[in-house]
């Protein structure tokens, strides 16, 4: 799969039984349809109230990033209560991208800070992505 942001090969990184595309030249990140929420539910991550999916849509002059699966341009959207997120999402449902640091920033609000599995699973977050 070609990365949407710098169009190189990405590599694939099993976590879990779930396989997400990585890039390792600007270390963003590609679910395919549902992996959030099944990446989510296997470590142990409250979803929020919303889909993601069923977010609205963000209207920027950010540059708009090619779906790596259909190759259409992207949607931007909002995730995040505390501190807003920008994301990536396609606009046909393939899944959704993430650059460097923006999976770590809405686990990061998704987890109580009470829980006893925030650090190791932010710790997993950052050192992988």
């Amino acid at each position: 799969m070609i990365c949407p942001v710098c169009n190189l090969d990405m590599i694939v990184i099993e976590h879990k039984d779930i396989e997400l595309d990585y890039c390792i030249q600007c270390r963003g990140v590609w679910f395919d349809a549902n992996e959030l929420e099944l990446f989510c539910e296997k470590s142990g991550i409250q979803a929020g109230g919303n889909k993601i999916i069923d977010l609205p849509l963000y209207y920027s002059k950010e540059k708009k990033y090619k779906c790596p699966r259909c190759r259409e341009p992207m949607d931007k959207i909002i995730v995040g209560e505390k501190k807003e997120v920008v994301i990536d999402r396609c606009k046909k449902g393939d899944g959704l991208w993430f650059d460097k640091g923006e999976l770590e920033q809405v686990v990061e609000q998704s987890i109580p800070q009470t829980d006893e599995n925030t650090e190791k699973i932010l710790s997993f977050i950052r050192e992988i992505f």
